[in-house]
């Protein structure tokens, strides 16, 4: 074929075919290398990294697991503020997210969960309230303080009137100041300076600190599908590489399992609960009936009958009260 070519083409034509040739399949490559790249994206305020080196650090250990399970480039982003995330996904910069639980209570109608990270083969923990340990020691005595708090999602506020007031008085009522921090090692820091009386942190990160109250279980960082780039085959593969993250991080989770939508909705329920408006009273009747029957009078001799068979009382004389007297 090539020597029909060559007899009937000049050579430089050829030539020229062949380099055209290279550029279009060179172009096709770098196209499919490119429709291959996704990005995991972290933001998930309440786990305690040391540094923002130890949270980048984290969610590339989670890409390349990515990588590894799903085929193609993965790379990591992590994220302090929760305004750098969100332009992130608006710009479908991001195609796997890993978010605090409560953002994904709060905002994550557009994301779809496909799995959760573990503390101890656990998908959800309890946040204690913690102060200094010569702080108060009663959570009554925290009315009128300042709680630092993580607010990744809008919820939390709310979940402490919810849970941790049990909805009789709101947050923003009890406490003197609720001071929104950027993150749980942000709102720790805080109450070991001073410049907050308590906080808010999951079980596991209390150590030096005293602990004034427990909440239910609330979820950890829920993983989920943030782009429709993720479907078909590639989705069940990030589903079960999501439910297999076998990487440490933030000194408490240590893999992931799939998610609880209980977990989710629980802490939803805790968020919205409202203080009972039933009140007791106590009424007093104006007017007060008893239905009785009928009342029959006894005649004074039937009256004294009923003393008839009783024995007289007699009162003792002084000599016998004497003689039960000991000698003085």
């Amino acid at each position: 074929m090539m020597a029909f070519f060559a007899r009937r083409w000049p050579a430089g034509l050829l030539r020229g075919l062949g380099l055209v040739a290279v550029v279009l399949a060179l172009v096709a490559a770098s196209a499919a290398t490119a429709q291959e790249s996704y990005v995991v994206g972290l933001f998930a305020p309440n786990l305690d990294f040391k540094d923002g080196v130890a949270r980048n650090d984290y969610v590339k250990a989670l890409a390349r697991v990515f990588a590894a399970e799903c085929g193609g480039e993965w790379d990591g982003q992590s994220f302090a503020r929760p305004g750098d995330f969100e332009a992130a996904l608006r710009k479908g910069a991001l195609d796997v997210v890993v978010v605090d639980g409560e953002y994904f209570a709060a905002k994550g109608a557009s994301l779809v969960a496909v799995g959760a990270l573990t503390a101890r083969g656990e998908v959800g923990r309890p946040l204690k309230v913690v102060t200094k340990r010569n702080g108060p020691d009663a959570l009554h005595k925290l009315r009128g303080k300042t709680l630092a708090l993580v607010s990744s999602g809008g919820l939390a506020e709310r979940f402490v009137s919810g849970d941790v007031l049990g909805a009789e008085i709101a947050a923003r009522d009890f406490f003197g100041r609720i001071e929104e921090v950027r993150d749980v090692r942000s709102a720790l820091n805080a109450v070991d300076l001073g410049k907050a009386d308590a906080a808010l942190a999951f079980e596991g990160y209390e150590e030096g600190f005293r602990v004034l109250y427990t909440t239910q279980a609330v979820p950890l960082p829920v993983v989920a599908v943030a782009s429709t780039r993720i479907s078909g085959e590639l989705l069940a593969k990030v589903k079960r590489a999501s439910r297999s993250l076998d990487v440490s991080g933030a000194d408490l989770v240590n893999g992931s399992a799939a998610h609880s939508d209980e977990l989710i909705r629980r802490f939803r329920s805790a968020a919205n609960r409202k203080k009972s408006g039933f009140k007791l009273e106590l009424i007093a009747p104006t007017e007060l009936q008893l239905e009785l029957g009928e009342m029959v009078l006894l005649e004074r001799k039937d009256r004294l009958e009923v003393f008839a068979g009783a024995e007289p009382l007699r009162l003792p004389e002084l000599r016998e009260l004497d003689a039960l007297l000991p000698d003085l």
